[in-house]
């Protein structure tokens, strides 16, 4: 069964010109699968329909449109996107409708129609510039790793953001591009250029700035991840190679790495992990590195210690004896999570991770929850170096 459908826009969904001076083209985005057929009509600020006949436009005296008279009388996508300026002079500062008809024939895919686009000129680019407030960093310099520009652009808009620091004495840098920012600073300030070639079209938008900073000598950190980050060390002569040793207290789940650069580089490069002792309730970590490229006698390191996590599914505990019972959980749970099954009463002990259940005689225990590792510090850190 053929089936023919009509579809125009609404005064919330025509085609804002206004801001186009000179319309050059129409893009259009759509689907047409075989045994199917799509037509377009135009209407200008609310006036009658037009079609192209002869290589010209016509009015249509028709105002109530049917399907099948677009169908009839309509203008294909290619028809639409092959029109040149010369021909779209009457769309330039208007609110342009559109009216589409599909055929769909038997057995079709369905055709969409998802975008259309009046390209044009607007001689009247419009572009605002912004300054921010002054964002206070810390009491004294810290350095700056990178600038992330979150940013949405679309159909010619544009979005540039640039950022000056101040320094200790007060003093504060020239605007540059974000991405040029590596100086440190105990204070940062940005200027956002926007600009639009057709107002009311193209779009840009500055969602937000994000500053990647560190203090030296300091530890930052969240669940999940802790970082430490030395001064930066200067050595008497020019080195290429390092042997690090770290020690903190023995702590399942838990996995540190080591980091290392050589000169005034931004970026870490890891060391290679090269054994492990227990000593007590201490481990002891050793690891090294050697540079290829480059040798310098400056150097800074960077121990990042992962907490890691996951999650336990029913797991089976034991068999209830109407006594209380504790049982060791392998991992350390979240205890918010802790869901008990088979038991009556139950406490969570989440110091020695042991959970304590009275259960039925004969009742099976089981126990799901989610687990992250306990957090760890390190109680030495010692490098050598050498070329």
């Amino acid at each position: 069964m053929i089936k023919n459908v009509l579809i125009k826009t609404t005064p919330a969904t025509a085609i804002d010109c206004s801001n186009i001076e000179r319309v050059t083209g129409i893009v259009i985005d759509s689907a047409e699968p075989e045994n199917t057929l799509t037509k377009y009509l135009l209407s200008v600020d609310g006036g009658k329909w037009r079609k192209r006949d002869d290589g010209i436009w016509k009015m249509m005296n028709e105002s109530d449109l049917t399907a099948e008279l677009v169908l009839q009388e309509g203008i294909t996508k290619a028809e639409l996107q092959a029109l040149t300026e010369n021909e779209l002079t009457a769309f330039g500062g208007k609110i342009i409708d559109v009216a589409v008809a599909m055929q769909i024939g038997n057995n079709a895919e369905l055709p969409s129609v998802t975008k259309i686009e009046m390209v044009g000129v607007n001689t009247q680019i419009k572009k605002d510039v912004f300054f921010s407030n002054v964002f206070k960093l810390s009491k004294e310099s810290v350095k700056i790793n990178g600038i992330e520009v979150a940013k949405t652009e679309n159909s010619g808009g544009a979005v540039n953001v640039f950022a000056s620091v101040q320094n200790d004495a007060g003093d504060w840098s020239e605007y540059v591009a974000c991405e040029k920012i590596k100086d440190k600073g105990n204070a940062i300030r940005f200027k956002a250029e926007l600009e639009v070639d057709r107002p009311g079209t193209s779009t840009a938008i500055l969602n937000n700035v994000k500053i990647h900073h560190w203090k030296e000598d300091k530890t930052a950190t969240m669940e999940g991840r802790s970082v430490l980050i030395t001064k930066q060390l200067t050595l008497d002569n020019e080195v290429s190679r390092a042997h690090a040793m770290i020690k903190h207290p023995k702590i399942s789940d838990t996995e540190f790495k080591m980091f290392i650069i050589f000169g005034n580089s931004n970026n870490f490069s890891e060391m290679t992990h090269t054994a492990s002792y227990e000593k007590g309730e201490e481990i002891e970590e050793n690891f090294e590195f050697t540079a290829t490229e480059t040798t310098s006698n400056i150097v800074t390191l960077k121990v990042e210690n992962y907490q890691k996590s996951g999650a336990v599914g029913n797991e089976i505990l034991g068999v209830g004896t109407g006594r209380q019972q504790a049982f060791k959980l392998a991992h350390n749970a979240r205890p918010e999570s802790l869901q008990v099954s088979g038991g009556g009463e139950w406490t969570y002990k989440e110091k020695t991770q042991t959970l304590l259940v009275t259960a039925n005689v004969g009742n099976e225990i089981s126990v799901s929850y989610d687990w992250i590792a306990k957090p760890a510090c390190l109680t030495a850190l010692a490098c050598s170096f050498n070329s």
